[in-house]
């Protein structure tokens, strides 16, 4: 915690050069950099608690072997052009829990670690409450690398989130059992979806056993559009959608190679099950158009849509 004596005031900029195993607790609205392109905060977090609200931190490095990377509890914040690598039995490069109108941009996260549950992004409304929903998320321009050889690997998990972007991302993942490019949700616990959620432009490559480049579940009103999505699984979807209303995909470039989902050794607990499809909507996903996408697959369906009545117009499918 910053001490009332050490005469940083709200506004100021703190500049940290080569730190190791130190956790940084925000209170007060700062400009968080480096104080040069070789200074590393090793082993070490930050986190922006209550009373944080309106701070930027920028052009960090931070590589840590023993802990999670930036915490977010407050809102109108900006996390942009930093260098985070997360390894270890550590679970999250980024996450952001009940603030609003954040702003995460333009990061290279890397992630190699051990943890079951890797998140390089992970975006989530309060877990304590089953209603409630974040808002104003601009997610755009970052680099998101992994390489897990354990459980499953998400580049951007989000619960209850509406309002917001995702867009102009990069992500590369890999996994030897899950693999989630971008998964969207409701807040488990809410009965009504959530949603109003751009998922455009973003480049999403993966490789797993079972693997999911875009999920959606209990959304409406989302637009997934103009995103180049390839990946090799024994199954694999580029589009998933559960619960999936009054939403758009459109103009998507999708590249699938699936295999026999008999051969797998794990167990799927997603509520969309094991499969292999360019596209896959099931539960009551209605009112959505799927058009002007082109599907390159090979050993999986162009589209399985089950349960679900929508508009399917003008796709190419090879």
């Amino acid at each position: 915690n910053i001490k009332n004596t050490s005469g940083i005031n709200s506004g100021d900029t703190i500049n940290i050069g080569n730190v190791n195993g130190k956790n940084f607790i925000i209170t007060t609205p700062l400009t968080i950099t480096s104080i040069n392109s070789t200074s590393v905060l090793s082993n070490g977090t930050i986190t922006l608690s209550t009373g944080s609200d309106g701070t930027t931190i920028t052009d960090l490095t931070l590589i840590s072997n023993t802990t999670n990377g930036i915490t977010v509890y407050s809102s109108n914040n900006t996390i942009t052009k930093n260098h985070i690598e997360i390894m270890g039995n550590n679970s999250y490069a980024i996450m952001a829990l009940g603030g609003d109108n954040n702003i995460i941009s333009y990061n290279t996260i890397n992630i190699n670690g051990t943890n079951p549950y890797t998140y390089a992004i992970d975006i989530g409304a309060s877990w304590t409450d089953g209603t409630a929903t974040i808002k104003g998320y601009s997610i755009k321009g970052n680099n998101i690398t992994a390489n897990i050889d354990n459980n499953y690997v998400a580049g951007i998990y989000s619960s209850g989130l509406i309002n917001s972007e995702i867009a102009d991302n990069y992500f590369a993942l890999s996994s030897n059992k899950f693999v989630y490019g971008i998964a969207t949700s409701n807040n488990w616990g809410l009965t009504n979806t959530t949603g109003n959620i751009t998922i455009s432009k973003n480049k999403v490559i993966g490789l797993g056993e079972m693997v999911y480049l875009i999920e959606t579940f209990k959304n409406t009103e989302m637009t997934i559009t103009g995103n180049n999505l390839s990946g090799i699984g024994d199954g694999i979807y580029a589009i998933a959608g559960s619960a999936l209303t009054n939403s758009k995909i459109n103009n998507n470039e999708i590249t699938v190679l699936g295999g026999n989902i008999a051969n797998m050794n794990i167990t799927n607990n997603d509520v969309i099950p094991n499969g292999n499809a360019g596209i896959t909507l099931i539960a009551d996903s209605t009112g959505n158009t799927i058009s002007a996408n082109n599907l390159n697959i090979l050993d999986a369906y162009g589209m399985n849509i089950l349960g679900s009545s929508n508009d399917i117009l003008n796709n190419n499918i090879n």
